[in-house]
Order: C-alpha cells, then sequence, then structure tokens
C-alpha cells in the first residue's frame, strides 16, 4: 500500500507539472517551440498530452474522492491536496485541448473508478450505470458535432482501410507501407464509382474545385 501511495505521489506530480506547463500555455506564457498548437504540454500535439492527462485522472479521483483526509498521514494528505488541484485543471487543460478520444477516455476512467469504490447492491449500480450511459448519448452526439469533418473523415479512412487490412491481418503492409496502400485502395474505391459526393469532399478530390 506505501509503494502504491508513493508511485501516485510520483504520477501526479508528473501530472501536474504538465498541467502547469498547459495552463502557463492557455495564456500565452510558454509556447515550447511549438507553432501549430497552443496547448500541448511538452508534447508536439494536444492528443498525447491529453491522454497522458486522462491516464492519471482515475488516481487523482480516487485520493480526492474516496482515500481523503486522514489525520496523521502526511504522504496520504498530500495526495489528497495535489489530487484536488489536478482535478480542477485537468478540467481547464481538456477543455482547450478539444481531444474528443480523451474526453471519452475520462468519461469511462473516471465511471470505472467510481464503479470499483462504490460499496452498494450490484441492483443500484445498474441503476447508476444505466443513468450514465442515458446522459452519455447527448454527450457523444454533441462531439461528434463538434468536429462533424474531422469525424467523418476518420471513419471514410477506416472504411477504406477495412479491406486492405482485412486481407492482409496478419503479414501487415510493411513498415511505411501503409500510405502507398492506402492511396491505392481509395483510388479504387472511387474509380469504381462507388464514392459519394461528401466522401469526394473528405478525400480531397480536385474535381470539387471546378
Amino acid at each position: 500500500m506505501a509503494l502504491y501511495r508513493w508511485v501516485c505521489f510520483v504520477l501526479i506530480l508528473i501530472g501536474l507539472y504538465e498541467l502547469g506547463v498547459g495552463l502557463f500555455q492557455c495564456i500565452q506564457v510558454m509556447r515550447l517551440g511549438m507553432p501549430y498548437y497552443t496547448v500541448c504540454g511538452t508534447f508536439e500535439n494536444p492528443a498525447p498530452y491529453s491522454i497522458l492527462i486522462v491516464l492519471i485522472l482515475p488516481l487523482a479521483l480516487d485520493y480526492a474522492l474516496f482515500v481523503r483526509f486522514r489525520h496523521g498521514q502526511k504522504v496520504t494528505n498530500m495526495l489528497f491536496y495535489l489530487s484536488a488541484f489536478y482535478l480542477l485543471f485537468s478540467v481547464v487543460i481538456l477543455v482547450k485541448c478539444v481531444s474528443r478520444a480523451a474526453w471519452v477516455a475520462s468519461v469511462i476512467s473516471l465511471m470505472s473508478m467510481v464503479w470499483l469504490r462504490m460499496k452498494c447492491a450490484w441492483i443500484k449500480k445498474c441503476f447508476v450505470l444505466l443513468a450514465v450511459f442515458v446522459l452519455c448519448v447527448p454527450f457523444l452526439y454533441g462531439m461528434y458535432v463538434l468536429k462533424k469533418d474531422s469525424a467523418d473523415g476518420r471513419l471514410f479512412i477506416w472504411k477504406i482501410s477495412y479491406p486492405v487490412a482485412k486481407q492482409q491481418i496478419f503479414s501487415g503492409v510493411g513498415i511505411g507501407g501503409f500510405p502507398y496502400v492506402y492511396g491505392e485502395a481509395q483510388e479504387a474505391y472511387f474509380r469504381d464509382k462507388k464514392g459519394t459526393q461528401d466522401e469526394e469532399m473528405l478525400a480531397g478530390g480536385p474535381g470539387l474545385c471546378l
């Protein structure tokens, strides 16, 4: 248990450092030479930065809400305060990063921790899970609408990639071979007149420029 506390302590400190860098980037005090993104921590992209923040969220929730303050236990008490700050600042950073994958991962990870820590009957847990699911439906739809073109683009890429992956599921296409194989698959898809006008727009079809 003591080892677990110290591991949590180190991870939350790392997370707080990254959150601090992100907060400084929010107010444009620190850039770290990343011209394309305003908030990305010490990473070059907000996506892995957001995932790092989310990975530590369940630990922070565990100590902030369930372990709580305990008299005479300095490490646990410090973890309580650090975890509370982490939860507060992580909300700001995750909103600024606009990473839908991180939002979904944070909801799943936090609900998993709540599920494990809840001390009640299974029937009550099921009702809570059902309520969360109902609330998540408009949440997921809102995330889709927020970046509709981006989501549609990824779905289109998966649609083109699936037949290729199915044919070469064990052998693969080799290191660095995906762009060439995907390009051929996409070309064949449009050549066979299977694509819609929306898919041509997502793929950047030159005919749409005319």
